[in-house]
């Protein structure tokens, strides 16, 4: 699968890896090994300096990553005097989390430990595929993983529940 972290100011990180038994047992820089327009080989030093292991995540580590980030998000909007935390499961989208963020704008701002979460899940395999933050007090308070080019090998035994 490949990785790929936004998180400005950093550069786009993008990784490709592969797992096998719960590890990852291979990983490469897009940018260095396959540069592209998206992931252009001018960035490969600034990342193979500074973020070479952002991205280098499990499926397991993905969802372990979700569930912490959904219950920190929990932690904030229970300060939001408009949102009723007892109903909230997850945001469906990034759109509906800033939508959130702008309700409760004054009760998130007030706090410098409030941060939202949305995670959306693959149709078919269930494994978070983007899990975007939102820190409403921060500057560069946006960030984003997305797993691309998810792709199970025929002979693997595993599979994803």
């Amino acid at each position: 699968m490949t990785v790929e972290v936004l998180a400005p100011p950093m550069v786009i990180v993008a990784q490709t890896l592969t797992i096998r038994d719960g590890k990852v047992t291979q990983h490469s820089i897009m940018a260095c090994d396959n540069p592209s327009e998206a992931y252009p080989a001018r960035d490969c030093k600034t990342i193979s300096q500074y973020y070479s292991g952002v991205g280098v995540s499990t499926v397991e580590e993905l969802f372990s990553d979700a569930d912490s980030c959904l219950s920190r998000t929990k932690v904030a909007l229970s300060r939001c005097d408009t949102f009723n935390i007892h109903v909230f499961q997850d945001f469906p989208n990034t759109d509906a989390m800033f939508d959130m963020a702008q309700t409760c704008k004054a009760d998130l701002q007030s706090s410098n430990y409030s941060m939202l979460c949305a995670v959306e899940y693959d149709a078919f395999y269930g494994y978070p595929s983007t899990i975007s933050t939102y820190i409403p007090w921060a500057n560069d308070g946006f960030s984003r993983i997305t797993v691309k080019d998810f792709r199970l090998r025929e002979n693997s035994p595993h599979k994803i529940q």
